[in-house]
């Protein structure tokens, strides 16, 4: 009898001090790891789903290229998109991206793809690089698919080649340009 009273005291007397605090300082270390690394889990997701995005309109241009022998020939996303609808295969492909990036409509003649940042994707065409004189695009040898990148800044695309004489302001250009996500391999 003595036994068992003794064992239940045992119980009844709870935890001590340094039990909770080693919780308590377990916890406060899990939420740190956390915190330190939950942004670029964020961003990486953010941008795989920018990168989903793109990959299904360039997708989408390779489809029409193979029907017709060429990209879709369109000035800017809009009329990209509105051409894309025209043809039902492609249109279908068009469904599968997120409801959240592909917006506006035919009737309202708004129609836009969104990157994960909300801001909206851009159909580089040789004309858009022929008369841009701030040399922002790269030129490539088809039409692709521009994201500005977690900043929504376009930056030059001159300066992610080594042009970085000049200084900050430069440096400040080279980092907006560097984050921007394309439709091919920057090399």
């Amino acid at each position: 009898m003595n036994n068992r009273s003794s064992h239940q005291r045992v119980f009844a007397r709870g935890f001590t001090l340094v039990e909770v605090m080693t919780v308590v300082v377990i916890i406060v270390l899990l939420m740190g790891i956390g915190l330190a690394i939950g942004p670029d889990i964020i961003a990486m997701g953010e941008e795989k789903a920018t990168l989903q995005t793109i990959r299904v309109l360039e997708s989408i241009n390779e489809e029409y290229r193979a029907r017709t022998g060429q990209s879709i020939s369109a000035a800017n996303m809009q009329d990209f998109v509105r051409q894309a609808m025209a043809v039902p295969e492609l249109a279908a492909m068009l469904a599968t991206i997120k409801p959240d990036y592909l917006g506006g409509s035919v009737e309202e003649n708004n129609l836009h793809v969104k990157d994960a940042w909300g801001s909206n994707l851009i159909y580089v065409t040789q004309a858009l690089v022929d008369n841009d004189s701030k040399d922002r695009y790269r030129e490539h040898d088809s039409p692709y698919i521009l994201s500005y990148g977690p900043d929504g800044s376009l930056g030059r695309y001159s300066y992610l080649r080594g042009d970085l004489r000049y200084g900050r302001e430069l440096r400040t250009a080279s980092r907006q340009a560097a984050d921007n996500i394309y439709s091919f391999e920057v090399d």
